[in-house]
């Protein structure tokens, strides 16, 4: 049986598969993630 097809999924292993990729997104992005970093860049011009 396809583990991805099941009915229902555990919520803590959900949480930490959600949380891996969360780590391996930001130990990849060359940038920051997010949207305060625009926030923030747009109130630092608007000084």
């Amino acid at each position: 049986m396809n583990p991805l097809r099941k009915k229902s999924w555990s919520p803590y292993v959900v949480g930490a598969a959600i949380g891996v990729l969360s780590w391996f997104a930001f130990a990849s992005a060359e940038r920051p993630i997010g949207i305060t970093t625009a926030l923030k860049n747009t109130a630092v011009l608007t000084e």
